[in-house]
């Protein structure tokens, strides 16, 4: 077996060298040459560092070229933004894995929706934007407000929410790429998202999770916070079914981890969001690791290369979790004045240093402290978080 690995990421979130026993023998990995120095040479088969990494096209190219020294038997990425590239790579070898047009379904928001249309899935009314004249045509149809939101994007990146005429015309007047973007019906709910495992194309495990105050409450300059719903929870199960017609409606997805969003309205109604085949964002991989006792990202990479007897043992909840990402304020950061330390902390990041200046936050998942906590219930998770968020708004000083 040789392994190329498609990672974006630095050795200290993915140390593939500890998760697999031979990475020395079988991985070839692919990474942005900025993450090149923090993997040791001498742990892989081979490692090639790519400038401009996310748009590099030298990198199919070379995959191909190294594939007939080394007989490459799988392709595998953990990043939205390898996804696409990772399965391409397949298709080109013609080896297994998931396909290119799995791949598609899994980043595209609209085609993802357009494959749910026939099922019991409910989705909010969408299109593609095209032009100014289809959102007007969209919103003479469904009326305000609406959201615009890039088709294959992420963390909440460029998502604007058009409450009245003038928020399209601001819209259009900033966005000449109009037509990577889509146009959906505004659901008034509450979000969860549901993280876990595909194996064999079926859901193997998912859990549920509770956005505390929104992906867009960075816009506001507001930390974002999850915490997950008991596995009895009668929405936490309702959830999970789901999300199990959801995988079985898109194109096969044979193994690996997703994060999938829905909306809950206050009548109970359920709406897909969206969902992408990978692990979720922000400090949902530490979360689950702290309440399963393995990371989703190794647990993915262990059922696609055929090792699934060394997950069946972390896919029941020991504990349960939430996190808090502390976004930066469009201010000069100046220390914390008392730190946080309860025993309920699992883990706690820090990236902001006294006297560095932070702009306001582009995506949900920016933030210059993260928290990591437990709990036994939703209401105990609910109080923690809202004491770390009183915390952050006491204790950190911004200029």
């Amino acid at each position: 077996m040789t392994i190329l690995m498609l990672s974006s990421t630095a050795h200290a979130k993915t140390p593939y060298d500890e998760w697999f026993p031979d990475t020395a023998e079988q991985m070839i990995l692919f990474c942005p040459a900025e993450r090149k120095d923090s993997y040791a040479d001498e742990n892989y088969l081979r490692i090639e560092a790519f400038e401009h990494y996310m748009v590099n096209p030298d990198i199919e190219m070379r995959a191909l070229e190294l594939s007939a020294q080394y007989n490459i038997t799988h392709v595998l990425s953990i990043s939205e933004f390898d996804v696409i590239r990772a399965a391409k790579i397949r298709a080109l070898l013609n080896i297994e894995g998931q396909s290119l047009i799995s791949a598609e379904a899994y980043r595209d928001k609209v085609l993802m929706k357009q494959l749910l249309q026939s099922t019991a899935v409910k989705t909010p009314h969408f299109d593609k934007a095209i032009d100014g004249v289809n959102i007007q045509r969209f919103v003479e149809k469904y009326g305000y407000p609406v959201v615009l939101k890039p088709i294959d994007g992420s963390g909440s990146s460029d998502v604007v929410i058009a409450r009245k005429q003038q928020d399209i015309d601001m819209f259009l007047q900033t966005h000449p790429d109009i037509g990577r973007y889509e146009i959906e019906q505004f659901i008034d709910g509450e979000m969860y998202h549901i993280d876990g495992l595909v194996h064999n194309a079926e859901v193997k495990c998912a859990y549920v999770s509770h956005y505390y105050n929104g992906c867009l409450a960075f816009k506001d300059y507001q930390p974002l916070a999850s915490y997950m719903l008991k596995k009895d929870h009668s929405l936490s199960q309702a959830l999970q079914q789901e999300v199990k017609q959801v995988v079985a409606a898109l194109p096969t997805l044979p193994n690996g981890s997703f994060h999938a969003e829905f909306f809950v309205t206050p009548t109970n109604d359920i709406y897909f969001c969206e969902i992408a085949s990978r692990t979720g964002g922000g400090e949902i991989g530490r979360m689950l690791e702290h309440a399963i006792g393995m990371q989703l990202n190794q647990m993915s990479l262990y059922l696609q290369t055929g090792r699934a007897d060394e997950v069946n043992g972390h896919t029941q909840i020991q504990r349960y979790g939430g996190f808090i990402l502390l976004p930066p304020q469009n201010a000069t950061f100046q220390g914390i004045e008392q730190q946080l330390d309860e025993d309920w902390v699992l883990f706690q990041s820090h990236k902001a240093t006294p006297g560095q200046a932070f702009g306001a936050a582009q995506l949900s998942v920016d933030h210059i402290m993260s928290v990591v906590i437990e709990g036994e219930d939703e209401a105990t998770l609910i109080a923690r978080i809202d004491q770390v968020i009183a915390w952050y708004q006491k204790e950190v000083q911004w200029k």
